[in-house]
């Protein structure tokens, strides 16, 4: 997996700490390297939790349990469950109708994206994975959710 570590902006770090002391954010991907990078890339940020699936059967088995995640990172590709079928999920569940969704894929293709932001992702970001870009998206959704 090629994958793409960069620098987290002090603003970022503050930006996440400071919104809700209780962030909890569920990243579902079948990638154990991938669900780890993220988990690294969030390390920095105080006050937050994060939960990992690795396919999306067991992402809403979590999700119908746990009513408190505030954001969720949704690999595309994954086996038992792809993303859109997960996401499809997902929004039938009410306490998760308007959470924010990242849609995380390899396939960066046009039709693709159209279709996740259609069915109800917030946003997307194709891998490789950049520290970045993921804070950035993270932002975006929290402040389009306040």
């Amino acid at each position: 997996m090629n994958i793409q570590f960069s620098t987290i902006t002090h603003k970022s770090i503050q930006f996440i700490s400071l919104f809700d002391v209780n962030m909890k954010i569920l990243v579902v991907d079948d990638s154990r390297t991938a669900r780890s990078l993220i988990r690294t890339i969030l390390a920095p940020m105080e006050n937050y939790e994060v939960d990992e699936a690795p396919d999306g059967e067991i992402a809403l088995k979590k999700l119908n349990y746990d009513a408190g995640y505030k954001i969720i990172l949704l690999d595309y590709k994954m086996p038992n469950m792809n993303g859109l079928q997960t996401l499809y999920e997902i929004r039938k569940i009410k306490a998760y109708r308007n959470t924010p969704v990242i849609i995380i894929t390899s396939d960066g293709g046009k039709d693709i994206v159209i279709k996740f932001i259609q069915s109800g992702a917030n946003d997307y970001i194709v891998k490789p994975i950049i520290a970045d870009i993921l804070i950035e998206k993270i932002e975006k959704c929290f402040e389009s959710h306040e």
